[in-house]
Parts: C-alpha cells; sequence; structure tokens
C-alpha cells in the first residue's frame, strides 16, 4: 500500500509530501462492576498523507498544506484522486513559506507488549482495591494498544517506531449517606498496577467522603493545595502560552530568556522540562529531555515547525509531557490554613488569561492546627498572574503518562466561592 500511495503522489505531480502509516493492534475491555460484559481485539492499518502546495504570488513564495486519509481497499486510482483534491485545497490557504524538519533516519525494534494481558494485568490492579465498605466500583474500560509508526516523507524522512499505550476509565460509587459516582481516568505507557491501584484507592475514599460532605467551604480568599492531574492542568498554562504557534499570533508574550512568572519571585522559580513517550513528534522530529523553563525563564518554544520556523527558533516539536524539578515543602506542612480539592466537576486552566478554576465536588478544608472537615459545592476561581510569584512544590513526587514530578503545589490567594 505504501508503494501505491508513493505512485500516485508521482502521479499526481506532487513533490513535498509526507505519509504516516499506523499498524495497530488493540484488545478493549469493558466491564460492569466486575463483570466482563465486552471484549474487542482489533488490527488495523491506517494511512494518513499530508501534502504541500508550493507557489509564487506576486513574487512572494507561498505554502500550503492539506490532508488526505487513505482507507483500505481503495485501488491507486482512486487514492491519485484523494490526493489531488487535498493538494488543490491546500493552493486555497497558503502560508508563507517555510522549511520542513530535517529528515530523520531510524528503524527502532519492536517491543514485547501483549495486548490482552497488559489489559487483564489493569483489571486486577484495579479491582485489588475494590475492598471497600461502602464505596465500590460501578464500571470500568480498558484501552490497551501497540502500534508501530512509520513516517516517509519526500524530503528523505524514513522512520519506525512502536509505540504502547495502556488507558482506562471508571466510575466510583457510594451510596450511603447519599447516593454519589464520581468519574476517574488512568493513562500509562506501560502497566503499572502499583500505580493504578494507588490511584482506585484514592478515588474509593474520595467518593465515600463526598457522600458523606454536605456543608460548602465559608466564601473568601484561601491558599489552595492542589494535587496530582489537577497540578498538572495548571501547568498546562506555561506549555500553552510557550507553544510556537500561541507565541506567533502575538497570544502570549514569552520570549526566550526571559521571566514566565515575572519579578519578585517569592515563591519556588520555575524548573519545567519537556519530556517524552515516544522518540519523534508527529512531524518526524526527534525528541529529546530538554528545558522548557530554568529558574523561571523561557528556554525555547515547543509546538509546530511551521511557527517555530518564522520565529526564527529552534524546531523541536510538540510536547505533551512535563518535569518539574521543584520542591521544598513536605506534603502534610502544607495542609494548614487552607483548602485541599480533591474532586472538581471540570478543573480548568485558560491558557489566554491565565484564569483556572473549577466546581468543587469534594475538598478538604483545614484549620491552622491541621484539622480536617469535608466539603462540597462552591468553586475555585484564581488567577495565575497574581498568584504564580508565590508557588510551592512539595517534596513528595508524583508520575503520570503526562508529567512527572512534586506531588502537589500550593497556590496563595484564591478566591473560594461558597456560602
Amino acid at each position: 500500500m505504501l508503494d501505491t500511495i508513493i505512485s500516485a503522489l508521482n502521479n499526481a505531480n506532487i513533490d513535498v509530501w509526507q505519509i504516516t502509516r499506523r499498524d495497530i493492534e488493540s484488545c478493549e475491555l469493558f466491564f460492569i462492576k466486575k463483570k466482563l460484559d465486552l471484549r474487542r481485539m482489533k488490527k488495523v492499518c491506517k494511512y494518513d498523507v499530508k501534502v504541500w502546495h508550493d507557489m509564487d504570488v506576486d513574487g512572494k513564495k507561498l505554502r500550503g498544506e492539506g490532508n488526505a486519509y487513505i482507507y483500505p481497499g481503495m485501488d491507486e486510482a482512486e487514492i491519485t484522486a484523494v490526493l489531488k483534491s487535498a493538494y488543490t485545497a491546500a493552493g486555497f490557504a497558503p502560508n508563507p513559506f517555510y522549511e520542513l524538519p530535517k529528515p530523520e533516519v531510524e528503524n527502532l525494534p519492536d517491543v514485547e507488549f501483549d495486548c490482552e494481558k497488559a489489559a487483564l494485568t489493569m483489571v486486577e490492579a484495579l479491582y485489588k482495591a475494590d475492598n471497600h465498605d461502602k464505596g465500590f466500583i460501578n464500571s470500568a474500560e480498558f484501552f490497551a494498544e501497540k502500534c508501530r509508526i512509520t513516517l516517509v516523507g519526500s524530503n528523505g524522512m524514513n522512520i519506525s517506531y512502536p509505540t504502547t499505550d495502556i488507558k482506562g476509565e471508571f466510575v466510583v460509587q457510594c451510596k450511603q449517606p447519599q447516593d454519589v459516582e464520581q468519574y476517574r481516568s488512568f493513562e500509562y505507557s506501560l502497566p503499572d498496577p502499583d500505580s493504578l491501584t494507588e490511584k482506585v484507592n484514592a478515588a474509593i475514599i474520595a467518593v465515600e467522603d463526598r457522600a458523606n460532605a454536605v456543608k460548602s467551604a465559608p466564601a473568601g480568599i484561601y491558599d489552595v493545595v492542589l494535587t496530582g492531574d489537577h497540578m498538572r492542568t495548571m501547568l498546562d498554562y506555561y506549555l500553552e502560552r510557550a507553544d510556537a504557534s500561541t507565541v506567533f499570533a502575538h497570544y502570549s508574550d514569552f520570549r526566550i530568556g526571559e521571566s514566565v512568572q515575572g519579578e519578585d519571585i517569592v515563591g519556588s522559580k520555575l524548573n519545567i522540562k519537556l519530556l517524552h513517550n515516544e522518540p519523534f513528534s508527529a512531524e518526524g522530529i526527534r525528541y529529546t529531555d530538554r528545558d522548557l523553563v530554568k529558574d523561571g525563564k523561557l528556554c525555547c518554544m515547543p509546538g509546530q515547525s511551521r511557527f517555530a520556523y518564522y520565529l526564527g527558533v529552534e524546531q523541536v516539536g510538540r510536547y505533551y509531557k512535563l518535569g518539574v524539578d521543584n520542591a521544598g515543602m513536605p506534603y502534610r506542612e502544607m495542609l494548614k490554613n487552607c483548602i485541599e480539592p480533591i474532586s472538581f466537576s471540570d478543573f480548568q486552566m485558560d491558557a489566554f488569561s491565565g484564569h483556572f478554576g473549577g466546581e468543587i465536588r469534594l475538598a478538604y478544608l483545614y484549620d491552622e492546627n491541621g484539622n480536617r472537615s469535608l466539603v462540597t459545592g462552591g468553586s475555585v476561581n484564581g488567577e495565575i498572574f497574581s498568584c504564580q510569584k508565590d508557588i510551592v512544590f512539595s517534596d513528595e513526587r508524583y508520575s503520570a503518562y503526562d508529567y512527572e514530578g512534586p506531588f502537589a503545589m500550593k497556590v496563595k490567594g484564591v478566591s473560594v466561592a461558597g456560602l
């Protein structure tokens, strides 16, 4: 099929192109409580083709891009027609010319990964925590996937490498003293049963606490302790504001070598790294772990290569995983005179406005002695520009598919709407 697509590209007189082939094996398991309800195994091959249409308009060199999706069973004539259509469409939306990333040539060996075995390992880990008196797992879904990605380009790029992924979601429930359900998700590159068991155990404890929570926290200004995935969401601000496309469009004023936290930093100066789970980006750029922010200052601008080219900065690719090197305070020491949201209806960070927040489903309210009470309702409404100078991170660590770093961060002076 790959040779057929290349032949069709030549027949269509398309000179600049990239083919992405994905050979995917997967196992999907669906449970109702502890009973397997559906098992699905799949093996598919997908082809995506990106084409570039170069032109000269009034002496100005332009380059447009289009995408075509090739399906199994298409013959060369059908493929040629689809590619010509994508090439024509690319000519209607040209951009200033840009160079493609330097071509790489690499063929990485396969890895041992049995999708069904990996999924069943995580099934066992998830239900290992389902041993509480009141809280229990209502339902769960598991998706294990092994994929070989092949990138071939007209510029000489020829890359092939494997990826693995296991992810899923589950719903925990507690019926007494009130009926409450809460949704959770997980994702790992490889099975991590201990981590999943710990995550599920914490989720069941949280849903039991939510069933017992009846009051809102008094409205006011609080120090807020964010943990795990909520803290990772906060850090999206720095990743999105540093993206080359955001800077190029003037949605962000981040500049390499300049502070991303403002001046007069009182708390931790941020040290954020770009990490990777795969060896190459979708554009064929070789990933390397690198500094995004060092001592509070921006080090690079990740993102689509086109915008990096326009800005004249290194084309490093788009990253999704962050690592944070900061520490400074034991987690338990943070839990005084603060509120710790455990679950939100939907916690979000708006990188453009700097606003973060969400409606509280469960939070722990701590007094000056560290005594805890359960609260529900109300919302967290903060603005990162006013509080990023005072961020403090925990010594304890946390690891997820898209994050490695401190387990918790303390953000001071955040508005909490309650009663």
